[in-house]
């Protein structure tokens, strides 16, 4: 059957039978459920809004560093100076009025007033949302309803999603690079390469904190982001008042008039503003940040700190950077830069080591945004199992992943040591922000009439415009990918390679499964290598005359409605049957923890044959281990059935006891090894290889339930996709 390898495999599982569905819910599972968290008290809040300045808002804060220079490696150093008095009021002027909108567009209107309001496990402050791509992707699959309904719908947004991730990982790795050598270049050395081995240190520095968590980062950063803001705010208000009669002109700018006449009609009208934009999209990378990291720390503290500190520090300082540029041209030739240069000259050191500070930080918020576009990738099956831990038990949208961690680093050390300095690895800066731009409205459009039921004039009056200023933004870019803008692009398509492969896979073994079940309904077979279901798992143990032993096995299995292919296997394989045999299904809720008394639900499917189904649930802030793992939770259960069941088996063996049988109770795990068909071309067999490489390469079920060696069973089941 023809299938398109677009198609996501949505996190729900087919249909169960109706006789082994779920019970009804929990008190604790109605308030996972709910669409708020509890309201947090005043100080919880600004604790919050302390760690989004810190952690958030470090690119997009850090940009006055750079864009005035950025702009004018556009359009030339030294057309500013060569213009008359008149052309450089109407250009600066322009450039401003540029700046203000993108940011009011983009930051204010697009992501603060829309797109933060998405997401698809209910937003609030105490259990905060999910934010990025694919929490965009995810709420427009789950209106659209089952994949067969509208396949090409379904295929273009899953593939959406996986690029705005792909780009976000790119971006990801560009930034801590950028940041850390633009802040360092500032010191008086003059080899390169002592630069990016200093910078290598200060990235391992950066990366070693992470497992700390966005909460106590926050903490840490918070302050000196929050020092930084307000410094820059004072030197906007002096550069303000020191250059009143050109920062009156350029107040102009707040009028859209003054853009339209900077694009149309000015100076640099036409190719030349079109050009411009790819410094001034400099003032918003890091934008595509906020909502990345919306599962931090929620939407009202993220944009309480933008409205109330980080975007009238942005402005004011744009305003008295442009005034003294307006007054002393020559600035943009100052090798301490605009920023550096309209300042005091008693105060260029001190701000040179809050600017580097500042600049380090600056690319926490791509770092804690990757690790929950990561987690989100992981749950919705576009990623291999990732131990993924949970840095607040309070909050389930700060996580930490070490192993994208550690490639990160990697691939941020591989990167500093090539290219050396900033201006080298300037032209990546954009691409990937701007392409993530044009993705985001997309969904947005996709959402606000999928989930959103608005009409499709409403809708596109809405996106349209946004598109437009992301087209531009993104067109402007594109000259900078021969430089080095194909650096992200190229991280991008080997995620995106990742992505999609494991998502078809995944595809493909759920129609193996499907197709496997109908097969069995319409068999008669009483064979136990092909029960699939729980009916016809029960036939077949009454009908196969295995002996039985007096072993427990215990089998993992993903859906609570299926019998694991490892139980036929091995069945087959040893000519024999465990006495005792429990079909587990794990779950991970939505709350840090589940009551003890509610983790481990117990089914009778028959007493007389041994065969019983458990269901065991976790709270998202609960490690698993061999000392916390299932097997301690199995035997601590409040469960009087299970217990007698593991309780003559609880023991292990120990050195004094030679004689001892080993132990009795096992888990079962089915590992599945994929091969090829001889029908496949070389593009099948190429993905289908890269396919079985991230399964072998996944977390290792032992470790990631906590199972212990010694009580372990992998069986391994041969299948061609």
């Amino acid at each position: 059957m023809r299938r398109s390898s677009w198609k996501v495999a949505v996190d729900v599982p087919p249909e169960a039978p109706p006789a082994t569905r779920p019970p009804e819910q929990k008190k604790w599972q109605a308030a996972a459920t709910g669409q708020h968290g509890a309201a947090p008290s005043w100080r919880q809040f600004l604790s919050l809004c302390l760690g989004a300045t810190g952690v958030v808002f470090g690119d997009i804060g850090t940009s006055p560093l750079y864009t005035f220079g950025g702009i004018y490696l556009e359009l030339g150093i030294d057309a500013l100076a060569a213009a008359d008095q008149q052309m450089r009021e109407d250009e600066l002027t322009g450039i401003f009025s540029s700046i203000f909108w993108v940011i009011a567009v983009v930051v204010c209107f697009k992501y603060g007033v829309i797109v933060m309001q998405i997401d698809h496990n209910g937003e609030g402050i105490a259990r905060s949302s999910a934010g990025g791509s694919l929490a965009l992707m995810q709420v427009v699959l789950r209106a659209v309803g089952t994949r067969a309904a509208e396949p090409r719908l379904v295929g273009f947004t899953a593939a959406l999603g996986m690029i705005g991730t792909s780009l976000l990982i790119g971006d990801g790795a560009i930034t801590p690079v950028m940041s850390v050598l633009g802040a360092i270049e500032g010191l008086p050395i003059e080899s390169d390469a002592v630069l990016a081995w200093l910078c290598v240190a200060i990235l391992v520095v950066l990366f070693g904190v992470q497992s700390f968590g966005s909460k106590a980062i926050g903490l840490v950063y918070g302050p000196i982001m929050s020092l930084w803001f307000l410094v820059i705010c004072a030197l906007g208000v002096y550069n303000t008042c020191r250059y009143s009669a050109e920062a009156a002109i350029v107040a102009r700018g707040f009028n859209p008039y003054w853009l339209w006449h900077y694009w149309f009609s000015g100076t640099c009208r036409g190719y030349e503003a079109w050009k411009s934009l790819a410094g001034i999209v400099l003032t918003v990378t890091g934008a595509e940040a906020l909502y990345a990291d919306m599962g931090h720390f929620g939407r009202r503290p993220i944009m309480t700190a933008w409205f109330a500190l980080v975007f009238p520090s942005l402005v004011l300082q744009y305003i008295g950077q442009a005034a003294a540029l307006l007054r002393r041209p020559e600035l943009l030739a100052d090798s301490a830069g605009t920023f550096y240069g309209s300042a005091p000259s008693s105060l260029r050191y001190p701000l040179l080591a809050l600017a580097i500070l500042a600049a380090v930080i600056a690319s926490q918020a791509l770092l804690s945004g990757v690790f929950s576009v990561l987690s989100q990738a992981v749950q919705a099956g576009f990623m291999p199992r990732t131990k993924v831990v949970h840095t607040d038990d309070k909050n389930k949208g700060q996580v930490f992943i070490q192993s994208a961690n550690l490639l990160l680093l990697a691939l941020c050390i591989v990167l500093a040591l090539a290219f050396k300095t900033s201006s080298a690895l300037a032209g990546a800066y954009g691409i990937a922000v701007t392409t993530t731009f044009v993705a985001t409205t997309v969904l947005l459009y996709l959402v606000l009439r999928r989930a959103w039921k608005w009409c499709a004039g409403s809708a596109l009056l809405v996106c349209l415009p946004l598109l437009v200023v992301d087209g531009l933004l993104w067109s402007s870019n594109l000259l900078k990918i021969a430089n080095s803008g194909w650096v992200p692009i190229v991280i991008a398509l080997a995620v995106f390679g990742v992505l999609s492969t494991y998502n078809w896979g995944r595809e493909e073994e759920a129609a193996l499964l499907l197709a496997e079940c109908d097969a069995e309904e319409g068999a008669a077979s009483s064979d136990i290598t092909s029960s699939l279901r729980i009916p016809a798992l029960e036939a077949a143990v009454r009908a196969c005359g295995y002996p039985r032993t007096r072993a427990v096995g215990i089998y993992l299995t993903p859906y609570d409605w299926r019998v694991p292919r490892s139980l036929g296997t091995l069945a087959d394989a040893c000519g024999s049957l465990p006495g005792t045999i429990v079909l587990l299904n794990v779950r991970f809720e939505d709350v840090p923890f589940v009551p003890a008394e509610e983790r481990v639900d117990l089914a009778v499917i028959s007493d007389e044959l041994g065969l019983y189904q458990a269901s065991v649930r976790f709270g998202y802030a609960e490690p698993l281990n061999a000392a916390q793992g299932l097997h301690a939770t199995l035997v601590a259960a409040k469960q009087p059935k299970l217990s007698a069941l593991l309780a003559a088996h609880a023991r292990l063996p120990t050195r004094a006891s030679a004689q001892v049988a080993a132990p009795s109770v096992h888990y079962i795990l089915n590992r599945l090894h994929h091969i090829v068909r001889p029908e496949h071309g070389p593009l099948c067999r190429l993905r289908v290889s890269l396919y079985k490489w991230l399964k072998q390469n996944e977390c290792p079920a032992v470790a990631f339930f906590g199972l212990e060696d010694n009580r372990t069973l992998e069986v391994c089941s041969v299948r061609s996709l």
